[in-house]
């Protein structure tokens, strides 16, 4: 990174190590919020695991453990698609407006359609592929596959209009959206874990992934638009590149 910083910018190699006070604390108000909102995610889509162990027994978490880490398995792949994306998200900003929604419409559809590649054969074939990879004894882990496979539909979502509101600098909204998805995981567990057991867990996972990647943006005027948006996306299938 450095040797190509150097390269591109022509700066000198003693003054990459200057130290701007200005711009670091520019760069700490601005993600503060995403620093704590990342924790948040990392929380709620943890915490599951560790009220599981609290409210049930170390064999249901063994189960629920298994199903979370085939459910995830694919999850890098939208991140790197978005991650890639990005740069030419905000170079796509800085031109036209329609060239910015034509590139948010692409990636969104882009990454449903990655999950559906994925989600669809979780759902159908959950016992086939616990039976296969685990065995039989581990069968129990099949029901909250299927329903955690339901999660990467709105887990590539959230990818997608996380870095749109960075691009927003709505650093806050993001903050906001993913401390409430933490809230509502913790408050339907704390209700369905006992009730549904490690199943009960799932439905928590994805009632708050749904909420906080999808749900969320319906309630700030900031971000209703993008709540259509991101739900006419899954239609899109104008890949013109001439805009």
């Amino acid at each position: 990174y450095l040797i190509l910083y150097l390269k591109h910018t022509k700066v000198h190699v003693f003054d990459v190590f200057k130290f701007d006070k200005k711009i670091a604390v520019f760069l700490l108000k601005d993600s503060w919020p995403l620093m704590i909102s990342s924790g948040a995610i990392l929380m709620y889509m943890r915490l599951d695991q560790i009220m599981i162990k609290d409210m049930l027994s170390l064999t249901d978490l063994g189960f629920y453990s298994t199903s979370v880490k085939l459910a995830e398995a694919w999850y890098f792949i939208p991140m790197t698609i978005t991650s890639v994306m990005f740069p030419m998200l905000i170079k796509a900003k800085k031109l036209t407006f329609q060239m910015y929604e034509h590139r948010l419409k692409q990636l969104f559809f882009a990454c449903f359609i990655t999950s559906l590649f994925f989600c669809v054969p979780l759902y159908l074939f959950s016992d086939l592929i616990i039976k296969s990879i685990f065995g039989i004894e581990y069968m129990a882990s099949s029901s909250p596959l299927k329903i955690l496979s339901l999660a990467g539909l709105f887990v590539s979502m959230g990818y997608v209009n996380g870095k749109w509101m960075v691009v927003e600098n709505y650093t806050k909204l993001s903050l906001l959206r993913n401390v409430t998805g933490l809230i509502i995981n913790i408050l339907l567990n704390l209700y369905l874990i006992p009730i549904y057991g490690i199943n009960g867990a799932a439905f928590s996972t994805v009632i708050s992934i749904l909420f906080s990647a999808n749900l969320f943006f319906l309630f700030h005027k900031k971000t209703r638009k993008m709540f259509i948006t991101q739900n006419k996306s899954m239609l899109y299938l104008n890949f013109k590149t001439n805009l």
